[in-house]
């Protein structure tokens, strides 16, 4: 306790992917929203952490809040486990300010035991350089465990590594994201990317780099001819439905292989006349994705006299292609 704010942590989870903080922070005084009083939710900072002895990756840290009461504040915080740690780790959670504009001094050490969760973990430290579009990286960890799967990968570059996807020793596919992405050229940056459907099994896993010129190109067929792709499909969109109103059109699109996979570009599309020239629209538009297919949803609004016009419709592929010529496949035993 100090400045009237009391830290109280509840609970933790430390394995070899991620730890997980469960903590409570009550006030004297009212502990204030982002933003007045119809700001956003509490006005709470992210902990640190420091892992025997040494900091831990707060930039990438995942927040969740809830509010109990106009004093109370209970947080979840989750963040990613970047090197391997020993079995029992001398962790330390701690802030100099809880809330805006009150500093103070808020510091927990224990000793947790990270061999407690129940669940088999998968942790390797291959330490294996590969060169991608000029850039050296070094696979430096990677861990299947009960929390979930993260990959290590350091550089010395201007620009982060994103372009590629992951691939297990059975071939599938395996989702990824970055938490938070750090770089630079005047030293080694590390970064941790999360990845879905890892097994502890796992004898290797395969990383395929690809590629995009920037670009686009389009496809357009008929309101009969859907659902519509090209030859892109499997690195791209396929227009799956498209339903035309009178004042709005709605296109849902399932996005495979590269795109699938990545938010890096997002789905647009066009409405053609009978003569095949696109319609000016001149609305609003709006994207939301389908947590549950993983599918995009296009919404284009328009004034009410173009609904009749409308007999065709395109959208824009973009150039992506896999660089199967330069995967690295990463030994993890």
């Amino acid at each position: 306790t100090d400045q009237g704010y009391t830290l109280t942590l509840d609970g933790i989870g430390v394995d070899e992917a991620f730890i997980t903080i469960y903590a409570t922070i009550t006030g004297e005084e009212p502990i204030p929203d982002w933003g007045g009083e119809e700001g956003v939710g509490p006005a709470v900072w992210p902990l640190n952490l420091r892992a025997e002895g040494r900091e831990l990756e707060s930039w990438g840290a995942q927040m969740e809040w809830e509010r109990l009461d106009s004093h109370t504040v209970q947080l979840t915080q989750r963040c990613p486990v970047m090197t391997v740690l020993p079995a029992v780790v001398e962790l330390e959670v701690y802030t100099d300010q809880l809330v805006p504009q009150v500093r103070g001094n808020w510091s927990l050490e224990l000793l947790v035991d990270k061999t407690a969760p129940d669940g088999e973990s998968l942790v390797a430290e291959p330490n294996l350089p590969f060169t991608v579009d000029g850039q050296r990286i070094t696979v430096e960890k990677v861990a299947v465990a009960p929390s979930g799967g993260g990959l290590v990968l350091s550089a010395r570059s201007d620009r982060p590594f994103t372009h590629f996807i992951l691939r297990d020793d059975q071939g599938t596919v395996l989702p990824h994201s970055p938490y938070g992405l750090v770089y630079g050229s005047l030293r080694t940056r590390s970064n941790f990317y999360e990845f879905q459907g890892g097994r502890t099994n796992m004898a290797s896993l395969t990383l395929v780099p690809w590629a995009a010129d920037g670009g686009t190109h389009r496809v357009s067929g008929s309101l009969d001819d859907l659902p519509l792709t090209d030859e892109g499909a499997d690195n791209g969109y396929t227009l799956l439905s498209l339903d035309v109103g009178e004042e709005q059109a709605t296109a849902v699109f399932r996005a495979e292989g590269i795109l699938g996979l990545s938010d890096a570009y997002t789905p647009d599309f066009g409405l053609l006349n009978a003569d095949g020239a696109e319609l000016a629209l001149g609305g609003a538009k709006e994207w939301k994705r389908d947590m549950e297919t993983g599918n995009w949803i296009v919404t284009w609004s328009y004034p009410e006299m173009l609904a009749g016009q409308v007999a065709g419709v395109c959208f824009w592929q973009p150039n992506c292609i896999l660089l199967e010529d330069e995967a690295v496949t990463i030994p993890l035993n």
